[in-house]
């Protein structure tokens, strides 16, 4: 945050006329707020409204709220090669050409570089029609960017003049290049490169070309020069006997502003040019080393704005808006005879001849001659009794100014003849009260009504003697008075610190209020200033509540204030202007103008080129003819009321630093993932890695008439709901922001000429960590999806192998029970056959022991005996399937030769065999190795039933025919 400074011109010397002298009031920018160096070689604003400021230590680059400065880095290739900056020039493009001592640069404003372009001879530079231009000696060049060399233009050697040295020159409207040489004067040369005119002038420091074509010539030594469109040469030069002239042979710069006005720098200061007359006002101004007296001028520009802005020559950088030019201004000095004696006024007075006086706190009484703008103090040697002057009262009739003071109470001043009788302080009949602390002053009759430190105070004028109001009022009311008014119906209104009262002077009937009654809130304000209008109505100003308006029919009182539009409720004064009926009021911060038929408040202060801040109390006044006077801590301003207005302006917002983790983000061009591949100017999108928590904006603008107060608001799409003032606040943060796409908005609040608000815009994506991005997310949606939809499937498939377990358990457990029932079938069945078996087997036995059988016989039942006890073997089998479930049976094991076994199993086949006609034979060994295998008891005979069935489906030759078949025993 930049402190503004109010430096006002001093006056001419008592001998001088006064109209040629202005005061006007400026802000300064020096090395006390961040300017590299206190001498100013050159100015330029670019493409975005910024000021380049060229010093003798380096480039500086002000955006309205804070200054950065390039200066050379021996470790960067790409910083500025020189720091002692002489000129400066741009494209408009994003380019700036420096010149230093002798070498060249270009800086690119997109990627924060530069490079050179002439290490040295560089005389002059400028640019104009989209091309570079550069003076060397005697030749002019312009630039080659695709080649990247400097082409000739102009040489003077071919135009047969050697050894003329270029000091300066312009591109005019028209495209001929108009030069300036150290010894040889002014050349203007047309595009084929020839001469077409040529004037002898001194050494030159600068040129301009105004907007009809004219060109002006700012010499060393031999003043200024002025050539029209027409060839006609003007010639300004300082004559010491005329005030009106030059202020000093030696000009710096010419320069025109919005208005056409022509400014002129000189090495005695800066003075305005009436083309027309031909004379020059010169303003005079104090800086802020004073002892120093150097008002030397070596740059100067106007911006966009109107703005004027002043390269000083040890003194820093100067503005000075030329738009607010209406504005008159008093400087305050008690040193120097004709100025204000003292910064607090606290009262004015007008007398009957339009004469106004002032009571200063410390500079007695000062009057103004306001034909001459020249003020006469009046002090204790002129007859006051005080120099500390409170308040004042012209009595028009009489023509009588009574002048009261802090302590030594009132003093009479006859204005026909200006003598001064003092009437003291005492009161009579109280030996020991004094008067003191007089702040106001009301005429009743013949009497006066004092405002003092201990009550409502009475004043004859005829007699002098100074009583009290009746007994039983000041009784109850013996404290100070800040300010009291008569209204129309006798009642005089007067305040105290805390409470404000109505005593009606004839009936003696007084009503209290209680400023949380007027108010209609619970605030501790006190009103400060009482306003009878031409229309009898009764204002009052509050200490930060605004102001109120009586209703006597309701005895209410109605409130102005922030909402309707006073933007400082601190009011210090308040007045009429008797042509209008517009009020005006003193505020902390300014002024404010109420219209009582439309309620509409319009605010001057700093942010609409109002001078002056804080206004002294009762410093407010507005003259018979319509003249507005507020006087503040830095001087005091006189303004016409018609003239007080707010001019909209064309102005800028931009977001012009970008940071990261609370650290600055650099542009880096060739790098993928930077956050900035060029200046947040240039650059509209931003993409932040997840890495990052913290992003801060820094806020500027081109708005130098609000240099102290930012006036912008700005709001995070997709954050914040609505927008936020910024005051004076450049710097915004947001912490934390969740991934997704935002907006930063940041716009001002005054609207440009057009009726729009400035606004800039930023696009910020906040890109979400790989966990949270819809990729990753949608692959863990579906890898869940699959896990689930494997988790039901899984269950699904659980229930239905259950289901089919559950099905094959119960069909195991039917045949189970079937084979059970089956089982219990056979065994019964099998202990059914066996009985019959056993009688059959035994009759068999029985024949088998017969000796009377014939062999073949024997055979044959032998055979069948051995069938029948190979059956019952069968039915004991089915019998031991039931022991071997319930667990009875175990297993043996046993040696057994097999070609037995199968011999035995051929011989139950043989006889049958023969009588089908099969040739049935069994083949193997005679005396075979025993083979010893283990098995159950049953296996024997399950290895015959598995023969038998075998061999007992050997089909049955038809009758007549044979068949083979053969069985073979183990080799």
């Amino acid at each position: 945050m930049k402190h503004l400074l109010l430096l006002f011109c001093s006056l001419v010397p008592l001998f001088a006329k006064s109209e040629e002298y202005r005061d006007i009031n400026v802000q300064h920018l020096s090395i006390e707020q961040g300017l590299s160096h206190y001498t100013v070689n050159s100015i330029y604003q670019d493409e975005f409204g910024f000021i380049w400021i060229g010093t003798m230590d380096g480039l500086n680059r002000y955006d309205g709220s804070r200054i950065q400065i390039f200066k050379p880095d021996p470790s960067d290739s790409l910083s500025i090669r020189e720091n002692n900056i002489r000129m400066i020039c741009g494209d408009g493009e994003g380019h700036l050409f420096i010149k230093g001592l002798g070498s060249l640069s270009e800086y690119d404003m997109r990627t924060n570089t530069f490079r050179v372009l002439r290490e040295k001879g560089v005389r002059h530079v400028t640019y104009d029609d989209g091309q570079l231009w550069v003076a060397e000696g005697g030749v002019l060049r312009t630039y080659d960017r695709e080649r990247g060399k400097f082409v000739p233009r102009f040489q003077f050697s071919k135009a047969g003049l050697d050894g003329v040295n270029i000091s300066c020159f312009i591109v005019g409207r028209n495209g001929d290049p108009c030069i300036c040489t150290a010894k040889h004067g002014f050349y203007r040369v047309n595009q084929a490169g020839h001469i077409v005119q040529h004037f002898m002038v001194g050494e030159a420091n600068s040129l301009f070309e105004d907007k009809h074509g004219n060109i002006w010539i700012a010499t060393r030594t031999e003043g200024l020069y002025c050539i029209g469109r027409n060839g006609d040469m003007t010639r300004y030069r300082h004559d010491s006997g005329n005030p009106h002239s030059l202020g000093h042979d030696n000009v710096r710069q010419v320069c025109e502003d919005l208005s056409g006005n022509y400014w002129v720098s000189t090495f005695d200061g800066l003075s305005r040019l009436d083309p027309e007359k031909g004379t020059f006002t010169h303003y005079r101004y104090e800086f802020k080393h004073t002892a120093f007296n150097l008002r030397s001028i070596i740059s100067m520009m106007c911006d966009r704005q109107g703005t004027l802005w002043i390269g000083s020559f040890y003194e820093g950088l100067c503005s000075y808006n030329t738009v607010y030019d209406t504005y008159r201004y008093y400087r305050p000095s008690a040193q120097t005879p004709g100025l204000l004696s003292s910064p607090i006024v606290s009262s004015v007075a007008e007398d009957r001849g339009g004469v106004l006086w002032f009571g200063t706190e410390g500079g007695g009484l000062n009057r103004l001659d306001r034909s001459r703008n020249r003020f006469r103090a009046y002090d204790c040697p002129d007859g006051l009794s005080s120099d500390v002057i409170k308040s004042l009262l012209c009595d028009t009739t009489q023509q009588v100014l009574w002048i009261a003071s802090l302590y030594h109470g009132v003093d009479r001043m006859d204005l026909r003849t200006g003598s001064i009788r003092p009437l003291g302080n005492r009161i009579e009949g109280e030996p020991d009260a004094r008067v003191e602390n007089v702040v106001h002053m009301t005429s009743y009759g013949d009497s006066l009504l004092l405002a003092t430190n201990t009550g409502i105070v009475v004043l004859d004028k005829r007699s002098s003697r100074m009583t009290r109001l009746p007994a039983g009022f000041n009784a109850s009311h013996r404290a100070q008075v800040w300010d009291m008014e008569l209204d129309n119906y006798h009642n005089l209104w007067f305040s105290t610190s805390t409470d404000l009262y109505c005593y009606n002077l004839r009936s003696g009937i007084s009503k209290y209020y209680a400023f949380r009654d007027v108010a209609s809130r619970s605030v501790n304000n006190n009103m400060n200033a009482i306003l009878r209008d031409s229309r009898g109505r009764m204002w009052f100003g509050s200490s930060g509540s605004g102001f109120f308006l009586y209703d006597p029919d309701s005895d209410t009182f109605r409130n102005y204030g922030r909402a309707q539009g006073l933007e400082n409720e601190y009011v210090t004064g308040l007045c009429e202007d008797p042509g209008t009926g517009m009020l005006y009021i003193a505020t902390n911060d300014g002024i404010a103008r109420f219209d009582p038929q439309t309620e509409r408040i319009e605010c001057y202060d700093h942010r609409t080129g109002f001078p002056l801040t804080a206004i002294n109390e009762n410093s407010l006044y507005v003259t018979s003819d319509g003249e507005l006077f507020a006087c503040g801590l830095d001087g005091m301003v006189l303004v016409r009321c018609s003239d007080l207005r707010i001019q909209p302006r064309d102005y800028d917002v931009f977001v012009s630093g970008l940071f990261i983790d609370n650290r600055p983000v650099h542009p880096d061009p060739h790098s993928r993932s930077a956050v900035l591949h060029e200046e947040i100017l240039f650059q509209r999108d931003i993409r932040l890695g997840p890495g990052h928590s913290v992003i801060g904006f820094e806020l500027a603008n081109n708005d130098y008439l609000n240099a102290t107060g930012m006036q912008m608001e700005y709001k995070l799409e997709g954050f914040d709901d609505d927008f936020i003032q910024a005051g004076n606040n450049d710097y915004v943060t947001y912490t934390n922001l969740n991934p997704g796409r935002y907006t930063f908005v940041v716009r001002g609040i005054s609207e440009n000429t057009d009726g729009t608000l400035p606004t800039c815009r930023i696009s910020v994506r906040v890109v979400p960590p790989f966990y949270k991005t819809s990729w990753f997310i949608l692959f863990v949606i579906m890898a869940v999806g699959g896990v689930v939809v494997y988790l039901i499937h899984a269950y699904t498939t659980g229930i239905r192998l259950r289901s089919l377990l559950e099905s094959e358990k119960r069909e195991k457990t039917y045949i189970n029970q079937v084979n059970q029932s089956k089982l219990r079938f056979f065994t019964n069945i099998a202990h059914e056959f066996r009985t019959p078996l056993t009688l059959i087997s035994g009759l068999l036995e029985m024949l088998l022991q017969r000796n009377d059988l014939r062999p073949s016989v024997y055979s044959q039942i032998l055979n069948i005996y051995k069938n029948s006890q190979r059956m019952q073997r069968l039915v004991n089998e089915i019998i031991d399937i039931r022991k071997q479930e319930q667990g009875y049976m175990k297993l043996r094991v046993c040696r057994g030769n097999i070609t037995d076994f199968l011999r035995e199993t051929f011989l139950s086949f043989e006889e049958y065999a023969r009588h089908n006609h099969i040739d049935f034979n069994f083949d193997a060994p005679i005396s075979p190795p025993p083979s010893s295998f283990a098995m159950i008891p049953c296996r024997w005979r399950k290895s015959f039933t598995i023969c038998f069935p075998m061999l007992s489906s050997i089909p049955v030759p038809a009758t007549g025919s044979r068949s083979r078949s053969k069985m073979r025993g183990p080799m």
